[in-house]
């Protein structure tokens, strides 16, 4: 396995995994290589990956976006490379709206699809600001910390909640709108292995790249409404109470000439 500055690592078990460093800010730095990754679900990573992501790569911690239920429905064993970490971290950026509990009527993805929508990816996005503004703000003000790195930080596809979580990060160390999308959309060329491993087909009636794709669009329309909303990522997390320190963090540890 390569451990040069490539940015998409080859993990058979694992997809979707990959490194955001390299990428230019504004004011001329660049993401350091090798300090955050983000990747679909890890419980499937085998035994030789999780080794290297750990000894090569250094990932020390785990940040984990999925809800209980998904955890739940994978079993109790999150994988290998939870063994060889420092620590993991659990923040459902998508909470069941109103905490329904054990009593929850209907499957969960049509009480999710009530409150945040089935149509583009774009608007959903955005609702995850403010339904999951206290999750979203845990995970963020994790990833301020020096400590925290080298992490991964994972959803199940490792495309929606990971690529907001991440472009919410790229937003506020400078990293332009372009960008963003462009690695954003990264996560389609990881599509047909993970529809394959889902056993996912179209004639079987599912709406493959509505629910498996990542149309660059989406996050075009995520961003603008950070923008419009809140001035960017640094006035969102402000506004959830992130101090200036804590967001001046981010490029302390983040950023290289």
């Amino acid at each position: 396995m390569t451990t040069t500055n490539d940015r998409h690592l080859p993990y058979d078990s694992v997809f979707n995994f990959r490194d955001i460093g390299g990428y230019a800010t504004g004011d001329g730095r660049t993401i350091r290589w090798r300090r955050l990754f983000r990747a679909g679900a890890l419980h499937t990573m085998s035994a030789s990956e999780a080794r290297h992501a750990h000894e090569q790569l250094g990932v020390r911690g785990i940040l984990d976006l999925r809800r209980p239920d998904e955890i739940a429905s994978e079993g109790e064993d999150l994988g290998p490379l939870v063994a060889r970490v420092d620590w993991r971290q659990n923040f459902s950026v998508i909470p069941m709206p109103d905490d329904p509990g054990p009593g929850l009527p209907g499957p969960v993805s049509q009480t999710l699809d009530e409150a945040y929508g089935r149509g583009p990816s774009g608007p959903r996005y955005a609702a995850y600001l403010e339904r999951g503004a206290s999750q979203l703000t845990s995970a963020l003000r994790l990833l301020s910390q020096a400590e925290t790195y080298p992490a991964v930080v994972h959803c199940t596809a490792g495309k929606d909640r990971t690529g907001v979580v991440c472009a919410l990060v790229m937003n506020l160390l400078g990293v332009d709108d372009a960008t963003i999308v462009e690695d954003y959309a990264l996560s389609n060329l990881s599509t047909q292995r993970l529809l394959a491993m889902r056993d996912v087909r179209p004639e079987k009636g599912e709406d493959v790249q509505g629910i498996y794709g990542a149309p660059p669009e989406a996050m075009r329309v995520f961003l603008v409404r950070l923008r419009e909303s809140y001035g960017g990522a640094r006035g969102y997390l402000r506004a959830q109470g992130l101090s200036e320190a804590e967001l001046d963090r981010f490029a302390e540890v983040l950023l290289e000439e």
